[in-house]
């Protein structure tokens, strides 16, 4: 996936950016998160109108 949320947050970043998927705008937010000695990624993309 070359998308660059994805990319931070694989690299334990976390943050907001827009983002464009199949001619979309997106707008991003990602975080690394720690359940059960796991890092887990929760990526939240919201359709960015106007």
């Amino acid at each position: 996936m070359n998308l660059i949320s994805f990319k931070n947050e694989k690299s334990g970043k976390g943050g907001n950016t827009t983002e464009v998927l199949n001619g979309t705008k997106f707008i991003v937010s990602y975080a690394p998160v720690e359940i059960l000695s796991k890092t887990w990624g929760v990526i939240l993309a919201m359709v960015k109108y106007g």
